[in-house]
């Protein structure tokens, strides 16, 4: 059977090929046999993901022109601003003729080319019949199109017509009337994802079309907003299938209290991931809501009601906290407690596990700030387990807070106590490690690191051209002896963007 796949007919076989997401699985199909190459490179591989500026018309040109190719897209980031754009563009190049990728086609400046590009990126978006996937940033604050208002309404108008879309981002800064009542927006519908995130939609009377809209997609799975909403509507609707939840505006511009929000979680039993910033201190949830949570980016407080809530006579499972302020009083709050017979198996020698906060299951957390190094010891016989420890300001640097200073290797060596760590997203260590004073001795500092945290991947590192922080990913070269690798031998890094 497997022998007569690849003999099916062309048509099938670009059937199938086209439910295949993900890049890395369509060139492994790609290599197993000639014709699958042939049908795979570029027609899919090149397809699948378009991620790029309008500046390219004769990208658009192509996209509008070949309805076979164009429906192979998958997920489209259309990033009208180049400050924004986290990674190289991506967009097909093969099958585009030569002469127009050479003579930049339709880009000479000029009122008709212009309209034609804009035609164009309207044309290929209605040919992605297949897109799942729309990411917008900057549509209206790079102001690029603002000769062009209709493109705006166009591009919505279509996102209307496309049954396949499941995931929409828009992100955009503009704090003036970019959108009306009579936006084709608020009438897309069948949507699985939806994150609005930036000034634009902190504007209030925005907010009732907003709602309207957020109904008509029944099997809404995540919600990411940069506004609390002050439609009553909103708080009173149920979305049974939602799991992930980000209401990271402040509430405070809009005047209202924190009540609305904790009623609207505790009706939700279903969030699995939440991110929200109470206004007040002392805002907490009804004991035993939200049941199935894995996920909680939060403020200090709030995020350490929830970890001293029981869920029945378990501690809850976390799989990622944030922003918790590591001292003595937290430390004492996270440490087991005799419920479930945790207390007797730490007195009798057993296995320490963090009670509180699911320590055998917490795999990610964020430290907003922390009193000692001794207490970061104290964190790592909690949370052995932690593979991503976000730590702000974790490493040498001058200190104004009275604190003791430490040195690189009293950093290293509380690095080493998390054995499965893999991911220290703070540049502070990594900037410490770069100022070392010679190659020989900041090569050493690596080898150390590299020796104690045996599992350590990824660290961050601020990037003064892209001016975002990047990772930095290790990379072990084992020392060659008679053939066979051993030691640590030498370490060396390269440095990749992220792309959300």
């Amino acid at each position: 059977m497997a022998r007569g796949f690849p003999s099916l007919p062309v048509e099938i076989l670009d059937t199938i090929v086209a439910l295949i997401q993900e890049h890395s699985d369509l060139l492994s199909l790609a290599l197993t046999t000639r014709s699958l190459s042939f049908l795979v490179l570029p027609h899919h591989a090149e397809y699948r993901i378009v991620r790029l500026a309008t500046r390219h018309p004769e990208v658009w040109a192509h996209l509008a022109e070949r309805l076979d190719l164009a429906r192979n897209i998958d997920a489209l980031y259309l990033i009208e601003d180049p400050h924004y754009l986290p990674l190289p563009e991506r967009y097909p190049v093969t099958l585009i003729p030569g002469a127009a990728r050479e003579s930049g086609l339709l880009e000479l400046p000029n009122d008709e080319h212009e309209r034609v590009r804009v035609l164009n990126v309207v044309g290929a978006l209605r040919n992605m019949t297949s897109l799942r996937r729309f990411v917008w940033i900057q549509p209206w604050a790079s102001g690029i199109w603002m000769d062009n208002p209709s493109y705006y309404r166009d591009i919505l108008q279509v996102l209307t017509q496309l049954p396949s879309l499941r995931e929409l981002k828009i992100f955009d800064t503009s704090l003036g009337n970019v959108l009306d009542d009579t936006s084709p927006l608020w009438h897309v519908k069948g949507l699985q994802s939806i994150q609005f995130e930036g000034c634009v939609w902190m504007q209030s009377h925005l907010h009732p079309h907003l709602v309207s809209m957020l109904k008509g997609s029944n099997d809404l799975q995540t919600l990411s907003l940069s506004t609390i909403p002050v439609s009553p509507d909103f708080w009173s609707y149920r979305f049974t299938h939602l799991r992930r939840l980000n209401l990271s505006g402040n509430s405070i511009f809009h005047n209202r209290s924190d009540d609305e929000v904790l009623e609207f979680l505790e009706a939700h039993p279903s969030i699995e991931d939440l991110t929200w910033f109470p206004c007040d201190m002392d805002s907490k949830l009804c004991s035993g809501s939200l049941p199935g949570l894995k996920r909680l980016i939060s403020g200090h407080e709030f995020a350490l009601s929830l970890v001293q809530d029981r869920i029945g006579a378990e501690p809850r499972a976390f799989d990622c906290l944030s922003r918790l302020i590591i001292d003595p009083l937290t430390l004492q709050s996270l440490a087991p407690t005799p419920l479930g017979g945790l207390g007797d198996s730490e007195a009798e020698g057993g296995g320490t596990q963090g009670g509180g906060g699911g320590g055998g299951c917490l795999k990610e957390l964020h430290v907003l700030t922390y009193d000692a190094i001794e207490s970061i010891h104290r964190l790592s016989e909690l949370y052995p387990t932690l593979q991503v420890l976000d730590i702000k300001g974790f490493g040498p640097q001058d200190r104004s807070d009275g604190h003791a200073s430490y040195s690189l290797d009293d950093y290293i060596d509380a690095l080493s106590r998390f054995s499965a760590l893999e991911c220290l997203p703070d540049v502070t260590l990594w900037e410490a490690i770069q100022q070392v004073e010679g190659d020989e001795q900041r090569d050493g500092v690596l080898m150390r690191l590299s020796e104690k945290c045996p599992n350590l991947r990824v660290l961050g590192h601020w990037d003064d051209q892209s001016r975002r922080v990047v990772d930095v990913h290790l990379k072990r070269e084992p020392v060659v002896v008679d053939g066979t690798g051993t030691g640590s031998g030498k370490v060396t890094w390269l440095t990749k963007h992220h792309f959300d």
